[in-house]
Parts: structure tokens; sequence; C-alpha cells
């Protein structure tokens, strides 16, 4: 018996862990992961020719590093030069987005290690990826496309789902400094989290932002006053409302011919 509230039994339960259950690279991928795979090519994950399987779970900014992608390997390796193709984009754009990986690390706290290979069950920062999102999927190069499965039980793997903004507002800058450095900001805040929108209206000069509710972009503000240093306020949230007819109804018309 142990408890996790009282730090009782959970060093043992760790070290158990790691001592007596295989790691990632000597057992097949999960069921939903290999299924997705078997319709690429036949492999399985002990294998070094392996192509890799990636999912992107976070976008980070750092100083000197730029973008980094955090990736869960869940099968193949990586290695740093390797091309790959990022399967979200390419299905949303209708287009084939292959991407280099420029550097591979893993994190520890605020370090950063280069490493020369990551294979699964490793959970890697990428660096170069220009086009990669939260969210995306990340494949061989060699693959036009991903078969759907025939059986709905067999399921796939899929991107995360992003829902659509709710609560819409404008920023503005108090200064022309602040007004130049938003656009970038802005984006770079648009590839961490998907479900964050920002576009800018012509007519008004201003950016307008929108999210899921009214903390989740005074996150942004504040994020953008602490992390990027500029000067901006807020204006008044604008709620989208939507209404759906629950049911139909007939309507008849009756009109009076007067002869004219």
């Amino acid at each position: 018996m142990g408890s996790s509230r009282r730090n009782i039994g959970v060093q043992p339960l760790l070290d158990a862990i790691v001592d007596y259950l295989p790691d990632p690279s000597q057992r097949p991928p999960p069921p939903l992961i290999a299924n997705t795979l078997a319709r690429i090519q036949n492999y399985s994950a002990s294998q070094d020719h392996i192509s890799p399987a990636l999912l992107t779970f976070k976008i980070l900014f750092d100083p000197q590093r730029g973008a980094l992608s955090l990736c869960r390997v869940f099968a193949g390796y990586v290695t740093p030069g390797m091309q790959i193709k990022n399967w979200t984009r390419s299905d949303l754009d209708n287009s084939s987005i292959t991407e280099k990986i420029g550097g591979l690390m893993q994190l520890t706290g605020d370090a950063y290690e280069n490493i020369e290979r990551a294979g699964p069950g490793y959970i890697v920062a990428l660096n170069g990826l220009q086009s990669t999102r939260t969210g995306d999927i990340l494949g061989p190069v060699l693959a036009e496309s991903v078969t759907k499965a025939e059986d709905v039980m067999e399921g796939d793997l899929e991107n995360a789902f992003v829902p659509q903004p709710v609560v819409h507002a404008a920023l503005e800058p108090r200064s022309s400094l602040a007004f130049r450095n938003l656009e970038k900001a802005l984006t770079c805040m648009q590839r961490e989290d998907p479900s964050f929108k920002a576009t800018f209206d012509p007519e008004t000069g201003q950016w307008v932002v929108a999210g899921m509710g009214d903390l989740h972009l005074e996150v942004v503000l504040s994020r953008l006053r602490r992390e990027y240093k500029l000067e901006v306020s807020m204006g008044p949230l604008l709620t989208s409302h939507k209404e759906m007819p629950q049911a139909g109804s007939k309507f008849v018309s009756t009109s009076v011919n007067t002869g004219k």
C-alpha cells in the first residue's frame, strides 16, 4: 500500500517501473499508433531503419534558439538534419510540407542537451521547424498520404482538436514601437496556442485577438506585457452569439386577390 499524497511508496514504484517494465523501444507502438503506422508501411518499433512518427504537443520560443517544437516520439528514430513531413499542415493546406530538423535536444528544466538520435518514448525539442504548430503530426517524407481506418474501432492518429474562439477584443498599443513589434509577438503566440487567433483590421488599424474566454485573453495580454515587454491595452470583450433552430415549422400564406 502507498500514498502519493503522503509520499509513501512512490519512489519504490518508480524504481520498479524503470527496472522491470520494458521501455518503448522494446515493445511495439500503442494500438492507436500502430494502426496508423501500418497504413503507411509495415514495420515494428524495434527496427533502427523505421520511419519516424511524432506528435507535437507544444511550441516553445527560446530567446537564443528561436522556436522549439516539443515532440513525443511514438515510433522510429529522428536525427539532426533529417527531413520530416508535417501531415497535419499538408492535409489542411492541400500541399506537401517538408521540414528539416536543425537541432535535436533534450530538456531538463532550463538546461538543453544536444543529442544525436531519439527513439520511441523520447520527448525532445526540435529546432528549425518553421511551419509546425501545437498538435501537428510529423512523419516520414516518403508517405504521400495516410489512408483512413476502415473500422471505426481501429482508430486513427489525429491531430489535436482546436475549438473556435468565442470572444474577441481589440489591442491598443501605447507606442509606435509596441505596434511594430506586436505582429511578431502575436505570430509566436498563435503557433504556441492554436485556439488563439489574431487578425489585423485594415479599416480600424487595430489587431483583433480572439480566444476561448476573458481569462484566456487576459493571459495573452499579461504575456505581451511580461514576456515581450510591449505597452499594450485591450478593449472591451465582444462575444459571438449563435442560435440554432430546434424544430421546423410550416408557414401558410393567404392573400386576397383584389384584381389590381
